[in-house]
């Protein structure tokens, strides 16, 4: 089990899944008592993507305060020919940003490592109008 939580610090927005039943097909979600099917949507083209690391209740900590236990950061699915530079922050591994830009369409799944500390996934849809 990770010691730590992974979260979207901005760039995504959550979004409910739509799939209205037509004429000849019925809708293929079944929520859960209301319960409604969301995932993550890239919010626009501008904004940077941050994700970021919980420890201890500290958002994104730096890595002074990780005591020497950092983090890593992997693509773990992409759309084929897609694959975005995951950039460092210096100082920061708890943390990393991409330029909205570097995305094709597709799903996307992230991961954080933490030696001694597991690993979180996250996926997102990226949408190019």
């Amino acid at each position: 089990m990770a010691n730590f939580d992974l979260e979207i610090v901005s760039g995504l927005v959550l979004t409910s899944w739509t799939d209205a039943a037509t004429a000849i097909a019925p809708t293929r979600i079944n929520p859960i008592s209301g319960l409604l099917h969301k995932y993550w949507l890239l919010s626009d083209l501008i904004t940077p993507v941050r994700i970021g690391c919980r420890v201890g209740g500290v958002i994104t900590p730096l890595d002074a305060a990780l005591g020497g236990n950092l983090f890593e950061w992997r693509w773990i699915d992409l759309p084929k020919g897609s694959m975005p530079f995951i950039p460092a922050t210096a100082g920061q591994s708890s943390m990393t940003t991409f330029a909205a830009g570097t995305f094709s369409d597709g799903h996307y799944t992230i991961q954080a490592i933490r030696p001694s500390g597991g690993a979180i996934g996250i996926s997102f849809d990226v949408v190019i109008p």
